[in-house]
């Protein structure tokens, strides 16, 4: 007897709002360094090189939060992987559109695997040997895109804490605190690379996303019709 996917569809919306958390994804700037074409770059002696803050050192709420919807949009595509508790995803994003990302990734729960596609509001989810995917939609993940999701954030900020840099995963960033008025945010930690764009966010110490391989090439569609069940 085919055993019944719906438990995984409902798992799989919560799953999609997991990884899109970030956060995902979620921060930064992009405004990282680039010198604009034909542009003149200053000089030393006419420019002095901005301070690093030191640990401990207290941001400009408003300022920082600005930072944070900036990097989130400034990129596109990205993998993602994402933990909370027994919980744990990993895949890839396109938040093209970030009022309707895009995400494909194998969800892990306990002994249980579910793939995850989450495409034009829909939500599809086929658990590992099942032959066909169910659908949910209005999963509400769009609400946790990275972009939407420090646009959300951004008027709640209250306090930004420097915490002192950090290598994740080969990667040098930098490590805040960041704390928010804002219901299902909280208090969250953001490690920025470079170019502000956030390589892991932990959400109030529960859900930790670490993310990568920013603006590469990805392909997330939803399955055949004739791979889709009801």
């Amino acid at each position: 007897m085919t055993r019944s996917t719906r438990p995984a569809v409902h798992t799989a919306g919560r799953a999609a709002g997991l990884a899109l958390a970030a956060a995902l994804a979620l921060t930064g700037c992009g405004a990282g360094g680039a010198t604009t074409p034909g542009a003149t770059t200053p000089s030393a002696s006419s420019t002095p090189t901005p301070t690093a803050p030191q640990p401990g050192a207290t941001l400009e709420a408003g300022a920082f939060a600005d930072r944070l919807v900036a990097g989130a949009s400034s990129f596109t595509t990205m993998s993602v992987k994402v933990v909370d508790g027994k919980l744990s995803a990993s895949g890839v994003m396109d938040q093209s559109d970030p009022t309707s990302p895009k995400l494909k990734v194998t969800m892990t729960d306990g002994s249980q695997s579910v793939e995850i596609i989450h495409v034009d509001g829909v939500t599809y989810g086929k658990r590992t040997g099942d032959a066909m995917y169910t659908k949910r939609s209005g999963t509400g993940s769009e609400s946790v895109a990275p972009a939407d999701l420090m646009r959300k954030a951004k008027g709640g900020v209250t306090k930004v804490t420097y915490e002192g840099p950090e290598t994740i995963d080969g990667v040098p960033t930098d490590r805040y605190l960041v704390e928010t008025t804002v219901e299902g945010i909280g208090t969250m930690q953001v490690w920025l690379d470079s170019k502000d764009r956030p390589v892991k966010v932990s959400l109030s110490g529960s859900t930790t996303s670490t993310y990568s391989d920013f603006d590469e090439p990805v392909t997330i569609t939803a399955p055949p019709a004739s791979e889709i069940s009801g």
